[in-house]
Parts: structure tokens; C-alpha cells; sequence
């Protein structure tokens, strides 16, 4: 008696060499020291490595599913989404240097180089807070012995001009908005308002300047 079997041939090796690629990646993911993601021009993140939390301290479940924009930097934002209206025209982003909000409320400088794929973007991350920071402490020491050799410059000055220039200076090196100079009487233990930027009675919405402080009430 004859038996007759029905069956059919497959080809695993497509699947074999998938499930070897998700391995791979998987991998890759674990032990890579940048921010590694795959998200979607929408703008969600779908997949992170462990290198966010340990940079941004959100929880990868806090991050998955999310849109990455919320965590942008608000002065950073509009040249973010310029940058995604790029990787939409399937243009690689080499370079792009932003700031992503920490679990803490600072923030942390990122450069950015995205591979677009269809609707997916594959993008790795590099932490450059520290080496900006640097650099922008460079160019405010610069800018700090710059002012200081032009004030000492400055000929026929009072002492009023005087605080007036330096006062303009240090806001600007320091990019503030609000600045005074006291003269403090140690005797007296007594703070005497000498000078103030044009901005302080806008920003703090002082109707009257008062001019004299004493050191146990003077608070912050």
C-alpha cells in the first residue's frame, strides 16, 4: 500500500539571517556608549539604548512611545524642526548639535547624526555638554580680560560712568538681564544700590528704586 504525504518546503534562511540581524542589533543597543534610537518622522521614539537614561535619567519605558520634541529645548526647537522637514526629503543630518531636557530640569548638548530610512530614522547621539561648556567658558574668560583691559583704559572717566560701563559688560558677558553694583559699609553693615541695569524695573516691576539695604534684612 502506498502512502502519500502533502507537505511544503520552506526556505529559513531569510528568517535565520533576520532573527541574526535583530541579535546583532540588539547587541549593538546594550553596549554602546552614545544614545542610539529608531523613531519615526512623526517624531516618536520606538526603540533607545540604555545610554539615555543614563545621560537624560529617564526610564527607556518613560521613553518609548514618546515624542522626542517635548524634550527639546525651546531655543532649539525651531532649528529642530527645520532639521526633520530635511530627514523627511530622506537628507542625512551629520553634526546637529541641540539640548534635551534631563530627568532633573537641566540640560545636556547633543550632536546628532540621523540616517533617514522610508518614515524611520536610525540616529546616534553623542554627550558634548561638557566640551561646549568649556569652550563657552573660554571665550567668557576672553571676553572678561577683554572688558577689563578696556576699562582700565578709560581716561577723564567718573566713578559713575565707570560702574555704569562695567555693569553693561558684565551683563553682556554673562548674558543677563538684571544687574546691580553695591557698595557695602562693613561698619554699618549696610548695602548702598550704586548702580542698576535699564532693565530692573521692567523685569522686577519696582515701582521705586530703594537705594539702602541692611545686611540682616537685605535677603537674596
Amino acid at each position: 500500500r502506498q502512502k502519500h504525504f502533502i507537505g511544503t518546503l520552506a526556505d529559513i534562511t531569510y528568517l535565520m539571517r533576520v532573527r541574526k540581524k535583530n541579535e546583532e542589533l540588539e547587541g549593538i543597543f546594550a553596549v554602546n556608549p552614545d544614545l542610539l534610537c529608531i523613531a519615526d518622522l512623526a517624531g516618536r521614539l520606538l526603540k533607545v539604548n540604555a545610554a539615555w537614561t543614563e545621560t537624560l535619567g529617564y526610564s527607556i519605558e518613560q521613553l518609548v512611545g514618546s515624542e522626542f520634541l517635548t524634550l527639546v529645548h525651546p531655543e532649539d526647537l525651531e532649528a529642530t524642526k527645520a532639521a526633520m522637514i530635511s530627514l523627511g526629503k530622506q537628507e542625512q543630518l551629520l553634526g546637529f548639535v541641540n539640548r534635551y531636557r534631563h530627568l532633573d530640569g537641566s540640560y545636556r548638548y547633543l550632536d546628532w547624526r540621523v540616517h533617514p530610512y522610508g518614515q524611520t530614522l536610525f540616529s546616534v547621539a553623542r554627550d558634548v555638554t561638557a566640551s561646549i561648556e568649556q569652550e563657552q567658558q573660554l571665550k567668557n574668560n576672553l571676553a572678561i580680560k577683554t572688558a577689563h583691559l578696556q576699562l582700565t583704559q578709560l581716561k577723564d572717566i567718573s566713578l559713575e560712568e565707570l560702574f555704569a560701563k562695567s555693569l553693561e559688560e558684565i551683563i553682556a558677558i554673562t548674558s543677563s538681564k538684571i544687574g546691580y553694583i553695591f557698595l557695602y559699609d562693613e561698619q554699618k553693615q549696610e548695602f548702598l544700590l550704586h548702580n542698576w541695569s535699564q532693565t530692573v524695573l521692567e523685569e522686577c516691576r519696582e515701582k521705586k528704586k530703594k537705594r539702602l539695604y541692611s545686611l540682616p534684612n537685605v535677603g537674596l
